[in-house]
């Protein structure tokens, strides 16, 4: 009887001593970690400055996702603060959710209208957003209003123009898009793309030639460009595969 007392005493004090030890290490871990002292929006600028200066794309995009909460915070505790919605837009645009970050571009317009840089950023997001529309989302008519926008907030971005007839070309309005075109290598007669993007507009009227010297012009400033249509085409094939062959494929 005497032994199994001792024997329990023995394994209470075993047992309080590792819980003494539990909580001595919990404490110990709270102390090497304290808590910040600083504000949400001193961290969230912390965050976004670092943003800047990093250039691996799923860092940044690590980043700015730890950011945007923060500065949220901030907003709806106080949306006057127009530095903070400054900051949230450019946030907003690092995560590529264009939309968000135009409307916090137009807010900070309303509460700050001599700052005419705003204007930039507002022209840049309906540029990317225009390109997000034509690319992800295979939606020219949306891409074709975003980017018309971005121009008449930017007049002659280079980007927004190509862009534009790109979108135009996709809707089937060559003319359009071509005019568009022609402004870009008025402004750069060496952009390769827009040489490329020619050749793609004219496979599509069915003007092969004028097709393969575009792209030779493309490829000539910078290699490496293949128009599929073309490609299509010299082999007897219809330039969009859903249309049957003109000619039996040499």
């Amino acid at each position: 009887l005497l032994l199994k007392k001792y024997l329990c005493f023995m394994i209470q004090k075993y047992l309080i001593l590792c819980f003494v030890l539990i909580l001595g290490s919990c404490v110990q871990s709270q102390k090497e970690k304290p808590k910040s002292t600083k504000t949400d929006y001193e961290q969230g600028l912390e965050l976004m400055m670092k943003f800047r200066s990093v250039t691996d794309s799923a860092e940044r995009m690590k980043i700015v996702n730890q950011a945007i909460p923060l500065l949220e915070r901030v907003y709806f505790k106080d949306t006057a603060n127009s530095t903070n919605v400054l900051l949230l837009g450019n946030a907003y645009f690092g995560r590529r959710d264009y939309q968000k970050a135009i409307y916090m571009y137009f807010l900070h317009k309303e509460q700050k209208p001599d700052f005419k840089e705003i204007d930039k950023n507002l022209a840049v997001s309906y540029r990317e957003l225009g390109r997000k529309y034509q690319f992800m989302d295979n939606n020219p008519l949306h891409a074709k209003k975003s980017l018309t926008l971005a121009d008449s907030i930017r007049p002659n971005d280079i980007e927004t123009l190509e862009l534009l007839g790109i979108a135009n070309c996709a809707l089937s309005k060559f003319d359009e898009g071509k005019a568009f075109y022609n402004r870009v290598l008025k402004m750069d007669p060496n952009r390769a793309s827009t040489y490329f993007n020619f050749s793609l507009v004219f496979a599509k009227e069915g003007k092969f030639d004028l097709c393969q010297q575009y792209l030779d012009k493309a490829n000539s400033i910078k290699p490496g460009f293949v128009n599929t249509y073309l490609e299509r085409h010299k082999k007897g094939l219809p330039i969009y595969p859903q249309e049957r062959p003109t000619q039996a494929p040499k």
